[in-house]
């Protein structure tokens, strides 16, 4: 996800009437954005973990948010 991903996402969330600065919060919203991410990609990856070689598609779905 890039900058411009994240700052679209929070003009069409509406954060830009709640910030002043974007160098304030920038950083801080695409920590969270990364959080979410993280527990998205989770989520997917028990949902297949149990299917029949869902084990190699789970690795695959946490091995995404690897840097």
């Amino acid at each position: 996800m890039t900058k411009e991903d994240i700052y679209r996402m929070a003009q069409e969330a509406g954060f830009m009437t709640l910030c002043i600065n974007e160098d304030t919060w920038i950083p801080y919203l695409s920590h969270f954005a990364a959080l979410v991410a993280a527990a998205e990609r989770e989520e997917c990856a028990k949902a297949v973990a149990n299917i029949s070689g869902g084990k190699w598609a789970a690795l695959a779905i946490r091995e995404r948010g690897a840097p």
